[in-house]
């Protein structure tokens, strides 16, 4: 009888333990129903979400310009000076163009004869050697009262040593700028006619009156007669020269020589050629 009892028990309590569970569920569906569903009659606005207006919103906006603005340069900073220096006196404006080297002045000779005088310009730039040996002629006096003579139709000579010709020859300098183009070269002759090894006469000169190409890197000219072409062209033969002057400031030319201009004053003197002035 107990048993059974109890059996009942469990039976009521099991039922009535569904029966809750079924009304807990009809209960949730109908109000879930309710909130999902709107009212006849009635709209529901949407729903909108409002700024807190509580705390000020301090993130800038991410907005980004169409056209940005270049960064700013920070401003050049100006380099520090050096101490200033002492005052000096202000230097001299340069002139627009540089003051060239002043040329070394031209050298003449100037023939004074019976008949007239000229000019001559002596090369001392192409033919220095040969204008020393010249020049030192004149100083002695060597030229002074020679006549001039062995005349050709091209050539007027002078030079004749009565006792001999001194024991030194010269080489020949050469230019280009002294071919025998044109009249009025002054020349030294050649003491060969080898003209592969001649070498210049040291007392012996010729001028030219007309052109003669063929002596072009022949014979060494060393002057070109500036003045009074027209009286070495009409010299006679036999007619003498009174005497022959340097124009011009040789003095520097002829130290560069100074060693051999003692060497041919010994030569001159061995064969009788003193020194007349």
């Amino acid at each position: 009888m107990l048993s059974r009892l109890r059996h009942r028990l469990v039976s009521l309590a099991a039922c009535t333990a569904s029966a809750l569970a079924v009304g807990i569920a009809a209960s949730a569906f109908s109000t879930s129903a309710a909130c999902a569903a709107p009212q006849s009659g009635s709209t529901t606005p949407p729903t909108t979400t409002r700024p807190d207006t509580t705390r000020p919103d301090t993130t800038p906006p991410t907005t980004t310009p169409s056209n940005p603005p270049p960064a700013a340069t920070p401003p050049a900073t100006a380099p520090k000076q050096p101490p200033a220096a002492a005052p000096t006196a202000p230097a001299e404006k340069p002139s627009e163009k540089p003051a060239a080297a002043p040329a070394s002045a031209p050298i003449f000779a100037l023939f004074e004869c019976e008949s007239g005088s000229f000019r001559v310009e002596l090369a001392t730039k192409q033919t220095p050697r040969l204008c020393a040996n010249f020049i030192n002629l004149v100083n002695r006096g060597y030229f002074d009262g020679q006549a001039w003579a062995d005349f050709s139709r091209v050539v007027r000579q002078t030079g004749i040593n009565p006792s001999g010709d001194p024991a030194y020859t010269l080489p020949r300098e050469l230019s280009k700028d002294l071919f025998f183009d044109k009249p009025g070269r002054i020349c030294f002759s050649n003491n060969s006619e080898d003209v592969s090894t001649a070498r210049a006469k040291p007392t012996r000169i010729f001028i030219t009156v007309r052109p003669q190409d063929r002596w072009n890197l022949q014979y060494a000219a060393f002057g070109t007669i500036v003045e009074g072409l027209d009286v070495a062209f009409n010299l006679k033969e036999g007619e003498k020269i009174i005497r022959v002057k340097i124009e011009g400031d040789f003095a520097a030319h002829q130290a560069r020589y100074a060693k051999q201009i003692a060497e041919w004053n010994a030569a001159l003197d061995k064969v009788g050629l003193i020194d007349r002035r």
